[in-house]
């Protein structure tokens, strides 16, 4: 895929997925076959507040159907390698360059690249700047090839997991394996646990972004990769009407509004998606009826089969107003800001690179 963006949970460009500073939940690939182990797992980041690898709940699974071949990985680095103030830690395998690649900002002291599977490539280097190490790890993707990428998660919107524990728990498909896992996007990382951003599986939405957090990477449909906006649109019709839908398993209900929660969702207290708001309710929908209306969001699994609607402020007004037995209808749909639905998203947030220039974030938050 080329595309000139660059968010800080991938940077594709030219069928590359680098991950850069900033990311949290995680992406896989599989790739099918019979002289490697299972589980080839390549972790490439740092989620943010020094949690490292506390992944959430998303990310993409790329599959290839011929057997891998790899060259041998980097020596492993100790941490005082990596922290002395002058020799560069070692980071290449054979086929690496020794040679040290000097510009204004920095020298790249060593590069290695390898297979992974066929389609898919593992490219690494360190870099030496004026106050710190960098260790730069890209994985290009032939999205062309039997390469497939996927959408990976614990099941539950609301989980967390490590990048390794959600790849060794993804089922591959029948001759395949995940080969390669990266975080994504940013999460709820005091309050419910859920993404930021918006995430697809197979074409499906599995939760929709909390307010301001539609930024994402894309693929698919057709192995093209893109970044795009994706927005979410839904609605609620209740016997005093039609309402907007604002949220489906997101981390947050919008000022106002209301979301729709289901056995997705997992067991965090749906009270943390309403901000603290007043007034809120919930409405429990089975079956396309109201069986319960309360006035606060509870705790604990939504039953399959059920959908808990939250709402706050004027949101909880229209759910107080609902009795049992009342007719419920919900719907909603993930849309783009331009081309069709990708089968497999993950969310990101500020882009990094725009053609080729570093765009300057300095003074913001994550």
């Amino acid at each position: 895929m080329c595309v000139p963006c660059v968010l800080p949970s991938f940077i594709p460009t030219s069928g590359a997925i680098l991950l850069a500073r900033r990311c949290c939940p995680p992406t896989a690939l599989t790739a099918r076959s019979t002289s490697h182990p299972p589980g080839v797992l390549v972790g490439l980041g740092r989620a943010r507040h020094t949690v490292v690898l506390a992944a959430t709940l998303s990310a993409l699974v790329v599959g290839a159907t011929a057997p891998a071949v790899a060259d041998p990985p980097p020596p492993p680095r100790q941490s005082a390698e990596i922290l002395r103030p002058i020799a560069p830690p070692p980071a290449s395998a054979p086929g690496g360059s020794q040679t040290a690649v000097a510009d204004p900002d920095g020298i790249e002291t060593a590069r290695a690249s390898r297979p992974i599977a066929p389609g898919v490539r593992l490219t690494s280097y360190d870099r030496l700047e004026a106050d710190k190490w960098l260790r730069v790890d890209a994985l290009s993707v032939d999205l062309g090839s039997a390469v497939r990428t996927d959408y990976l998660s614990s099941g539950k919107v609301a989980d967390r997991g490590s990048v390794s524990e959600l790849a060794a728990r993804h089922d591959a498909g029948e001759g395949r394996r995940t080969v390669a896992a990266i975080n994504g996007d940013f999460f709820d990382i005091n309050q419910t646990g859920a993404p930021q951003g918006p995430g697809v599986k197979d074409g499906e939405i599995t939760h929709s972004p909390a307010p301001g957090a539609h930024r994402a990477v894309g693929i698919g449909p057709e192995g093209a990769g893109r970044v795009l906006q994706m927005y979410f649109e839904g609605t609620l019709t209740v016997p005093g009407g039609t309402h907007p839908l604002g949220a489906y398993n997101a981390a947050n209900v919008p000022a106002g509004g209301i979301g729709a929660y289901t056995s997705t969702w997992g067991e965090a207290d749906r009270a943390l998606t309403t901000d603290a708001a007043t007034p809120v309710a919930e409405a429990v929908v089975r079956d396309g009826k109201v069986v319960d209306v309360r006035d606060r969001p509870g705790t604990g699994a939504v039953p399959d089969g059920t959908t808990v609607l939250v709402g706050r402020e004027a949101g909880a007004e229209v759910l107080a107003a609902l009795r049992p037995g009342d007719a419920v209808q919900v719907e909603y749909r993930p849309r783009t800001d331009s081309g069709p639905v990708p089968r497999t998203a993950v969310g990101g947030r500020e882009i990094l690179v725009v053609d080729g220039v570093a765009q300057n974030h300095d003074g913001a938050g994550n």
